[in-house]
């Protein structure tokens, strides 16, 4: 007879980390989003040289 525990175990585990994956996903495109919008503001934003007073 095969152990349903060892099997029950790992679908839990499984479903366990792939839970935790999906959030981990949505927090990495997170910090994505918000490092391309400083990098397009910073390669967007107007250059104006102003002049050194000495």
């Amino acid at each position: 007879m095969p152990e349903p525990t060892v099997v029950t175990t790992t679908v839990v585990a499984a479903d366990y980390f792939q839970s935790y994956s999906v959030v981990g996903l949505l927090a990495v495109v997170g910090v994505l989003f918000v490092a391309v919008a400083f990098g397009a503001g910073r390669l967007l934003r107007p250059v104006v040289p102003t002049p050194r007073s000495s």
